[in-house]
């Protein structure tokens, strides 16, 4: 008979390691192949169609945008001046988004120094995903990004550069209205590739814009999209006070 402790060690390892057999199989049926895919101009008049099925110029017109992200960020985008304030937790952080830095609270306490610094770039790699799960068909066609068709109709785009994960790869697959219905993810952050997450519940915005607001991951990881409101101008989503006022005021000093 085996010692009672050496028993436990042992039911604790059985258990981890069914824990990763079923995470392993599960992972490996989530995932697949990248597909050959090849660059020109139906590749880019596929990216474009895209573009008009969530309403590109609505979207050009949506000045001030804000959602929250997986129930935990919250996300506020003043377009016109490329500001960002992202809330996570007890943590808020106002971001310059074109010089990536800010100004970071914690507990509502003004924090300085490497603090500061470790917050304004969580901040802005948070911000760079939530916006791209937003609407990543804007970044179609910015510098650095690939367009290729595959032999299926569904889009393949590269990331070669730019974001906070260059090299990302995905594979829109086009509805029957031309928005996504579902895309695979070649990404850094997952341990494999091709994961497909579904594209549902659309809404479309008071200017006119597109946004999916349900992605599913095989049935079994929701990532929702909520509380989106778009307006032409950050007064007229957030009313008279400039939420940005203390980063726009440093920024002058």
């Amino acid at each position: 008979m085996l010692p009672r402790m050496n028993k436990r060690w042992l039911l604790a390892g059985v258990a981890l390691l069914a824990v990763l057999l079923v995470g392993g199989g599960v992972a490996l049926w989530l995932r697949h192949p990248l597909p050959a895919s090849q660059p020109g101009a139906e590749a880019d008049a596929l990216a474009r169609r895209m573009q008009t099925a969530v309403d590109m110029e609505a979207w050009a017109r949506t000045g001030a945008v804000r959602w929250s992200f997986q129930g935990r960020d919250e996300v506020l985008w003043d377009r016109t001046r490329n500001l960002a304030r992202v809330r996570r937790g007890n943590e808020e952080v106002l971001l310059d988004l074109e010089r990536q830095t800010g100004l970071a609270w914690y507990h509502g306490e003004l924090q300085e120094g490497d603090k500061r610094e470790e917050a304004v770039q969580r901040a802005y790699g948070t911000f760079v995903n939530d916006a791209f799960w937003l609407n990543p068909m804007e970044k179609f066609f910015d510098p650095g990004v690939e367009r290729s068709l595959a032999a299926d109709g569904s889009l393949v785009v590269h990331f070669t550069r730019g974001g906070v994960t260059p090299g990302d790869r995905y594979q829109f697959f086009p509805g029957p209205d031309g928005k996504p219905r579902a895309w695979r993810m070649w990404v850094s952050i997952f341990l494999v590739g091709g994961i497909e997450a579904t594209w549902t519940d659309w809404r479309r915005l008071v200017t006119g814009a597109m946004v999916c607001t349900r992605h599913s991951i095989g049935g079994v990881v929701t990532v929702p999209v909520d509380h989106v409101d778009g307006r032409a101008t950050l007064r007229e989503l957030v009313g008279e006070r400039d939420p940005f006022d203390h980063l726009v005021n440093q920024a002058t000093e």
